[in-house]
């Protein structure tokens, strides 16, 4: 819980980036429509699909990169090299766009899975008051934020605290660019009588809305698809992805 300043700044990168042309089965690689900010080899890229008739979502990790042209392999499977591209299509369906969304970054607050720590709980971030107007959160990932089922002085509890949460602000906004929230178990962030100011983020594996008022209600998808159904990413960062 912070009531005062807290600043961390990582490496400034693209949250995600617009598909030129639609992803087909059997495919290794894909073209951007424009050049995307620190994308690396053995970054985590996620692909969604953007067709009502079906939820779809793959990870992928970035092999190589020239330019807008990324080329992938299965992030499940990173060590082999006879993967036969993906296996699904991605095809644009009434207008809509295909992206692709960079999971990674090189400063992150986590969680491991309940599941892999053994752990009653996972972690979660509170800003209160102070907290709020000296919030300085820039390219940075959370992963697996949200505390559930937790333990308090003995007893089991099971509320669930959403992954950060932004309570009785100030005066002015928390600043929040670059973020990417990945398998928060509830709805990722939470405002309470307090207002952020969000620019090129992502949330992704979450359940509920990536964005939450203090009522409830979604006020404002970090990053907006078709539904997806992110099956592969909680085994995925279980396993030896996280920081």
């Amino acid at each position: 819980m912070s009531e005062g300043d807290v600043s961390i700044h990582g490496q400034p990168k693209t949250a995600f980036a617009q598909i030129i042309n639609p992803i087909a089965i059997g495919d290794f690689s894909f073209d951007l429509v424009e050049v995307p900010s620190n994308w690396e080899v053995g970054d985590h890229i996620v692909i969604a699909g953007n067709r009502l008739a079906r939820e779809e979502s793959a990870t992928f990790q970035i092999v190589d990169i020239e330019g807008t042209n990324v080329s992938i392999r299965d992030a499940s499977h990173s060590a082999d090299t006879a993967w036969s591209g993906v296996d699904a299509d991605y095809t644009p369906n009434q207008d809509n766009h295909n992206f692709a969304v960079n999971l990674t970054r090189n400063v992150a607050i986590s969680s491991l899975p309940m599941e892999l720590s053994g752990q009653s709980a996972q972690g979660a971030l509170v800003f209160r008051g102070q907290g709020v107007d000296g919030a300085q959160l820039h390219n940075l990932a959370f992963y697996g934020l949200g505390m559930q089922e937790g333990e308090v002085d003995g007893f089991a509890t099971t509320e669930v605290r959403n992954a950060v949460t932004f309570i009785d602000g100030i005066e002015n906004p928390a600043q929040v660019s670059g973020l990417i929230l990945v398998d928060a178990p509830e709805s990722s962030l939470t405002t309470e009588n307090a207002s952020i100011q969000v620019s090129n983020s992502a949330a992704f594996g979450g359940d509920g809305g990536a964005w939450l008022t203090n009522t409830g209600h979604p006020n404002q998808l970090l990053w907006s698809a078709e539904r997806s159904t992110p099956k592969a990413l909680r085994g995925t960062f279980g396993k030896g992805l996280l920081p």
